[in-house]
């Protein structure tokens, strides 16, 4: 067996600072709100590990354009990263 490539993700940290970030509503239509973090940046990533969106507007995400089905979000901020699953009906 070979492998050529392999992708993971970090679905949670234990520093209580970024695990304070609240994503809502879950599953979300047409906006996701992030509050909890003044800056950074934010990417979303399909199922597939494909980055779909990135933005440096962290608090009010678009995610009308996404199809429906799950996605991460990785949050950058104060040099730390932070995962969380979403559904996009």
């Amino acid at each position: 067996i070979e492998v050529a490539e392999s992708c993971g993700f970090i679905l949670g940290v234990t520093n209580d600072e970024i695990s304070e970030i609240t994503m809502y509503p879950n599953p979300a239509e047409e906006m996701l709100f992030i509050e909890g973090v003044e800056s950074g940046t934010l990417e979303i990533y399909d199922i597939y590990g494909r980055r779909v969106y990135a933005t440096s507007n962290i608090s009010v995400v678009n995610v009308s354009n996404l199809q429906s089905g799950t996605y991460f979000v990785k949050i950058y901020a104060d040099g730390k990263v932070l995962a969380k699953k979403f559904i996009k009906k």
